[in-house]
Parts: C-alpha cells; structure tokens; sequence
C-alpha cells in the first residue's frame, strides 16, 4: 500500500509539472493585450525557463520527504550509499531531458529506470529490516551446572582446629557431577596425584543435608549448600562438618 501512494504522488507531481508547462506555452505575447500584464507574464516565461531545474530539484524534494515518511528504514540503509546519490541524480537528469530532450522519450526512459531503481531499493531496505527475515544472531547459552568448571573452598573459624590445626583455609578445583532437585554429587580435587574428596547428596531419602568422605588424610562429615540460582547457579555457600564434628563455612563458585 506504501509503495501504491509513493507511486500515486510522484505521478501527480509529474502530471502538475507537465500540465504547467503546457500551459506556460500556449501563453504568447502575441494573444495578450500589451501593457504590463504582458510584461509580466513574459517575464515570468523567461524566468520559469530558466530554473526548470530548480523545480526538478523541489519536486525531487518533495518525493524524498514523502518516502521518508512512508519508509524510514530506505534512509537508515542507503543514505550512505552510492545507489543513494545515483537516484538523486537521476532524478535531476530525468527532468531537464523531460524539458530540453528531442525527442522527449529520452526523458521519460531515464525517468523510468529512475524510478525503478528507487523502487528497487525501497524493496530491498524494507526486506533487511523485515521481522520476518531469518538472520543468524548470536545467542549466549547458559552453562548447566554440570558443564561448569567449579571451584571449592573452605575457612576455619577461630574455634575450629581441624585435622591439621595450622590449616585455617584451601581452595581447590572442584567438578559437579549431577545437579538437580533430587541428588547433588560434587567431586574435590585435592591433591595433584588425584586424591579426591566425593561430596554426595540423595535429597529424596535425606532433604536436610549431605554426606562426604576423604580417603587421605581419611576424613568424612555432613554438608550443605545453597545454590545463587535455582536454574543456573554460579555460586553456592553453605557449611560442612568434619569426623571431629566441627562446623565450617564452605563455598563454591564458577570459574567459567
């Protein structure tokens, strides 16, 4: 329907222009009664013949305002182009063939594949910006929690001695091995020759906490911990126990 009404405009403007220079022709000195109204419209001939291409350019005005209007997104694409300026002048040119060209299909060509080019591009910028368009974008997938590389920490407080009471805090990589709303299983890397702590928890047969165990130095105790998301959590806090029974705060966070 846009393209319908900047067709239908642009055709108005073009009949106006046309049926005024038909006019302006038929009017002759020779039919006038001399004086000053003949002055006058001679003088107005001369200066109407002389700047035909100042109308070419208020009516390419005019059609640029229009479009504009009815198709924002032309400007947003191809007012930096070459195709931009070429339209602009082709406009111009069409105009002064239309007035000056023996014979004048010269003009009405030019004018023609003016328009074309112009419709052309309408079409194509309306497409670029089209919902419909199927464009490839970019999308950020959250990581599960298991697909996350983790790590694990702990701090003893001041009345918490431990197995080794001159070890007050560690951090160490950490792997979640299942996570959902009825088992948490976690794997801490505690050493470089691959001793592990295994942090295990059936929340259907035990909802208020979880086990863990340690081979060397052997140690074992109760833990738990709160996730910062129920969907995709990046970090957990919580407290364990050791075999002495101490509490201590320990933590956990997404290091990807």
């Amino acid at each position: 329907m846009k393209i319908v009404f900047v067709g239908l405009i642009i055709a108005i403007v073009i009949v106006a222009f046309k049926t005024l220079g038909s006019v302006m022709a038929k009017i002759t000195p020779g039919k006038i009664t001399p004086g000053l109204g003949s002055n006058v419209v001679g003088q107005f001939k001369n200066i109407t013949g002389n700047i035909g291409w100042l109308f070419a350019i208020g009516g390419q005005a005019f059609c640029l305002i229009l479009i504009w209007q009815c198709f924002p997104e032309f400007f947003g694409h191809w007012l930096k182009t070459n195709g931009f300026w070429f339209i602009q002048l082709g406009f111009v040119v069409s105009v002064i063939l239309l007035k000056y060209a023996k014979p004048q299909v010269v003009g009405w060509v030019a004018l023609l594949l003016t328009l074309v080019c112009l419709l052309v591009s309408m079409v194509s910028a309306g497409k670029r910006k089209s919902p419909t368009n199927t464009e490839t974008i970019a999308v950020s997938i959250p990581k599960s929690a298991t697909d996350r590389r983790w790590e694990y920490g702990w701090v003893k407080p001041p009345d918490v001695k431990g197995l080794v009471p001159s070890i007050r805090q560690e951090r160490h990589k950490a792997r979640i091995v299942y996570y959902d709303q009825f088992r948490f299983d976690i794997i801490i890397y505690l050493r470089e020759n691959g001793t592990e702590a295994i942090l295990s928890w059936d929340k259907v047969k035990n909802p208020d906490n979880g086990e863990w165990r340690q081979p060397n130095p052997e140690n074992y105790g109760k833990w738990y911990l709160t996730p910062d998301s129920k969907t995709q959590p990046t970090s957990f806090n919580g407290w364990a126990t050791n075999k002495k029974g101490e509490t201590y705060p320990i933590w956990m966070k997404a290091v990807d």
